[in-house]
């Protein structure tokens, strides 16, 4: 049997390749995203992605830029495939819940954060994302076990003072309700 056209093949060279001009191009969108270029960060990261398909970090960028410019949608779209391209991405995980917040799915935001504890049972943004999201689903014994452990996890580096001051008014406010010493 006779192949009409020529086989190409990808080898571990072209690979490679691809990889470091993704990793260009990706640095250049961040340098760009960071000017406020914003079209020019899209076309880095779409171009990024093109030469290297499964990487999580261009598409949860891209992700980001559209939620900043209300498309909440497409940035769940971008979440939603960087988990599929790598299921232990927990950046994607994390911005997905917040855009299900975003769009009143509680309960799937709920999931999604278990899903990244499931990842990272020490990340401290999950924790904080399930204490608001289960005080607001009235779910109070729930919220104090996740604001618990936020509090343990960011007490000797908090990412803002006023942050950890809320989350240990929050325990307070909470054990009173539910008579916890």
């Amino acid at each position: 049997m006779v192949i009409p056209f020529p086989v190409t093949k990808v080898t571990a060279s072209q690979d490679a390749v691809n990889r470091m001009l993704a990793n260009v191009a990706f640095e250049r969108a961040l340098t760009a995203e960071a000017a406020d270029e914003i079209d020019e960060a899209l076309r880095l990261y779409r171009e990024a992605l093109q030469r290297y398909p499964q990487s999580p970090g261009s598409l949860v960028n891209l992700g980001n830029i559209w939620l900043r410019s209300g498309n909440r949608n497409l940035a769940e779209a971008y979440y939603r495939e960087a988990i599929v391209i790598d299921p232990q991405y927990l950046l994607a995980h994390l911005n997905l819940a917040e855009v299900l917040d975003f769009q009143e799915d509680l309960g799937g935001a709920i999931a999604v954060y278990k899903d990244a504890l499931q990842i990272d049972p020490r990340c401290a943004e999950a924790h904080h994302g399930l204490a608001i999201l289960y005080r607001e689903n009235g779910e109070l014994p729930q919220s104090l076990e996740h604001w618990e452990f936020y509090v343990s996890s960011v007490k000797h580096n908090p990412p803002d003072d006023r942050l950890l001051c809320a989350a240990r008014n929050e325990i307070e406010r909470i054990r009173k309700v539910l008579k916890i010493a």
